[in-house]
């Protein structure tokens, strides 16, 4: 058992002394959110939806929802 023991020990020093991926984090702020709104302002993504709430009504139509039939 000691045996056993010294190898679960090493292996756990074995994957202890692997650099680690360091997630990425990302601080989102007002102003970086306000850049992005405003690049895709830009870009005009939503040019083609002439109705928005007939075209968010079309959205919603697609999830299936629990609370409806």
């Amino acid at each position: 058992m000691q045996t056993e023991a010294l190898d679960f020990i090493k292996l756990l020093k074995a994957k202890l002394a692997k650099p680690q991926k360091q997630s990425v984090e990302v601080s989102l702020n007002g102003s970086l959110i306000a850049q992005m709104l405003e690049q895709t302002a830009q870009k005009n993504l939503f040019s083609h939806i002439n109705d928005p709430a007939a075209w968010q009504r079309e959205i919603r139509q697609d999830c299936p929802l629990i609370s409806r039939e």
